[in-house]
């Protein structure tokens, strides 16, 4: 059975929610004010700003830490971090101000996408030596995983596809070939699946099997 029921009740446009990792919080963006805010609504259903020290003037994805303990955002073409227990953003990366999309690899790294080099790749950035290093040499627009595991998973700039990379031996293969590139915002990595936005339908795909299931069909319009 497929309950849909509102979890804000803003009436202004709330969207981009991100649910975290350890706990039932949520990120989210919000008009509220009337310009773009980034929103955490905690256990208890409250929620609250996270003061963002500048206008927020373009916008690509965050993501949650392992922990809950911090979340990374791409928001004005740079990476910020924050510190969710003391509620204070910091940036990172000051040579990077052409990144777009950012994920959390493991507590001491975030992977991003940049065309710092004239292309777009996928990049590792250590949060403690504020040293980035690149993961991708056939192109990279959206990736998940943790690099320490071997493998991590993204989209292309100009190709459709979601494909799997071997980082030690930059053996790429495409596990989904008809993923459209305009879907790189629409696909999550949890745990053995990956979980994809169709359309129609909410897909998963096995890692282990290498097969797609439909989990979820909208009777009515797709999420975006």
């Amino acid at each position: 059975v497929n309950n849909e029921e509102p979890v804000t009740q803003s009436s202004q446009l709330n969207y981009q929610p991100k649910l975290a990792n350890t706990s039932n919080k949520l990120a989210y963006l919000s008009t509220d004010k009337g310009s773009r805010e980034i929103m955490i609504m905690n256990e208890s259903g409250e929620s609250y700003g996270t003061d963002f020290p500048h206008k927020i003037t373009s916008f690509s994805n965050f993501d949650w830490s392992p922990s809950d303990s911090h979340l990374v955002a791409s928001i004005n073409n740079r990476p910020w971090i924050l510190d969710t227990r003391l509620n204070q953003w910091k940036k990172a990366s000051p040579d990077f101000n052409d990144v777009h999309y950012v994920h959390f690899a493991n507590e001491e790294n975030i992977m991003f996408s940049s065309e710092k080099n004239g292309d777009w790749q996928i990049w590792l950035l250590n949060l403690t030596s504020n040293q980035a290093s690149v993961l991708t040499q056939g192109g990279g627009y959206s990736a998940q995983g943790d690099p320490n595991s071997g493998v991590i998973y993204l989209t292309k700039f100009n190709h459709d596809g979601l494909y799997q990379l071997d980082v030690s031996k930059g053996e790429e293969v495409s596990i989904l070939p008809n993923f459209p590139l305009t879907s790189w915002n629409k696909w999550q990595k949890k745990g053995k699946d990956i979980y994809y936005n169709t359309g129609s339908s909410i897909n998963t795909y096995d890692l282990a099997l290498n097969k797609s299931i439909p989990k979820v069909t909208f009777a009515k319009r797709s999420p975006a």
